[in-house]
């Protein structure tokens, strides 16, 4: 069965900009925040991508595993830690467990917006080939 991009599934990451890759390989950034006289992500970018001319380029959630273990781990030897992460995937928000095994929907909304803004496969698209990780490139 052959699995195809939605809207939804990359609505979530454009409020921060995407990177997408097209078949000629060439990789693009899409500036999402429009104004007046239509900058921006335009309709037909977006239908490209979901007629999989072009693959959003993501990272897998193991390396948000690895990232919040060494932010963790630098708070406790006393070393400057990404303040921000470490309070939003804490044990007191319900993270207590690898990310890439835990329900998204468990997951307070500020750690799925921080996985969006930070470009994380948080909808799997790259088991079903809908996207690019990052370290493929």
């Amino acid at each position: 069965m052959i699995m195809k991009l939605e809207l939804r599934e990359i609505a979530p990451y454009l409020p921060y900009g995407l990177k997408v890759l097209s078949g000629r390989g060439t990789v693009f950034l899409m500036n999402t925040y429009s104004n007046m006289r239509g900058s921006g992500i335009e309709s037909r970018d977006l239908q490209s991508i979901l007629d999989e001319q072009m693959k959003p380029i993501l990272r897998p959630l193991s390396d948000l595993d690895n990232y919040l273990r060494n932010e963790f781990e630098k708070l406790d030897r006393g070393y400057a830690y990404d303040k921000i992460a470490v309070d939003l995937f804490c044990e007191e928000n319900g993270v207590s467990e690898l990310i890439e095994n835990t329900e998204i929907n468990s997951l307070p909304y500020e750690c799925v917006e921080y996985m969006f803004e930070h470009h994380y496969d948080v909808f799997n698209l790259h088991e079903n080939g809908l996207c690019i990780y990052y370290n493929e490139l």
